[in-house]
């Protein structure tokens, strides 16, 4: 999901916000998302603003980054709800009913969240789902889900592109080239700032690659890569 624009945020958070109430399983999917990066800011700004100017201090190369993504906090997380702290149960909530309505996106959220061993059959299943109908938040997902470990024989394809920290790079790389916000201010990228301290990079491709691939498994990447777009339909 991407952020709501700043000039008509306010407004566009409750045309979002009524489209939920009404059933649209996308703007549920859209509202959790806008929830969970927002809560930490929402509960407490200043304590939240003061946190990230710590981290800037122990990073001065995402220093201007980190400033950036301050004013983006502030600027847009003001407008959800108006301002009000956001309960975790508004974010577990949405995704729960967004995931029901259809949205594999969160089903595959809900499903990270989860401490339960991850079938083969349930792995093949959110696999297939997404290859049917190839949506980047959902490829975004599941480049999370991926890199977890599967109890159980998988279809042969599907084996290929799970099941290993690699996959996960694989999924997020092929999320970001079909139309996933990856570039700078992406909430995807907000999300690396806040939780890892890197804020300087251009782009969630280039922090996957240059943070989590080794040189040696370079080549074993873009292969995969290239077998999730296939699976995808996508070249």
């Amino acid at each position: 999901s991407e952020w709501l624009p700043l000039r008509t945020a306010a407004r566009d958070f409750d045309r979002l916000r009524s489209e939920a109430m009404q059933g649209v399983a996308r703007s549920q999917w859209h509202l959790a998302q806008i929830y969970g990066l927002c809560q930490s800011y929402s509960l407490d700004p200043p304590r939240f603003l003061a946190s990230l100017d710590a981290m800037a201090g122990q990073a001065p190369a995402s220093r201007a980054g980190i400033e950036r993504l301050q004013r983006r906090m502030a600027d847009r997380c003001s407008k959800v709800d108006s301002g009000e702290p956001i309960p975790h149960e508004a974010i577990n909530g949405w995704l729960e009913i967004a995931a029901g309505n259809g949205s594999v996106a969160a089903k595959i959220n809900l499903r990270v969240s989860s401490l339960e061993p991850l079938s083969a059959q349930e792995m093949d299943d959110l696999v297939g789902a997404v290859a049917r109908a190839p949506d980047p938040d959902a490829m975004l997902e599941l480049s999370n889900l991926a890199l977890r470990p599967v109890e159980g024989a998988m279809s042969e394809r599907h084996a290929q592109v799970v099941g290993n920290p690699l996959a996960g790079v694989a999924w997020g790389i092929a999320a970001c080239r079909i139309g996933a916000a990856c570039g700078p201010g992406s909430m995807a990228m907000d999300s690396i700032c806040i939780n890892s301290g890197q804020c300087s990079y251009a782009s969630y491709e280039t922090f996957l690659r240059e943070e989590l691939v080794p040189p040696a498994q370079v080549e074993r990447l873009d292969r995969m890569v290239a077998e999730v777009m296939s699976l995808i339909g996508r070249r």
